[in-house]
């Protein structure tokens, strides 16, 4: 859970600021598919790098209880030991194969989405003003 709320608020954070950047400029309601790809999947390596140190101190921390080494080491304890042992470079160990693999995955998820939500919401603006309502009945 250390990285997970970080990760998410990160890439969505990420996700609107360079849509915001796509809409904006190009004077449109929203993204091409291909734009929804590479926001999402920038969005996606921003996050992993902001918070893949989180990530790799909790697997340290679950190998650490797994092999019940005699003392306590907390979460801090461990960031901090892998900082000072292997420098920045230690607490990125190992991002290559998490980067290539949220390349793919959040370029196409983002633009799935994105292109859902054209396919289903833009349809119907303009169709409803403010004072009508929708039954969901």
């Amino acid at each position: 859970m250390s990285s997970v709320f970080p990760y998410a608020g990160i890439q969505f954070m990420t996700f609107d600021f360079i849509k915001k950047r796509f809409v904006s400029e190009g004077h449109k309601n929203h993204m091409t598919g291909a734009e929804s790809f590479f926001a999402g999947s920038t969005a996606g390596v921003i996050s992993v790098i902001c918070t893949y140190p989180l990530d790799l101190t909790r697997a340290q921390l679950a190998v650490i209880k797994k092999k019940k080494t005699g003392h306590n080491r907390g979460f801090l304890n461990v960031i901090v030991n892998t900082y000072r042992e292997r420098g920045i470079a230690g607490l990125y160990r190992g991002i290559s194969p998490t980067l290539l693999g949220i390349l793919p995955y959040a370029g196409v998820a983002f633009a799935i989405n994105e292109q859902t939500k054209k396919k289903v919401c833009f349809p119907y603006v303009g169709h409803f003003n403010g004072s009508q309502r929708v039954s969901m009945d």
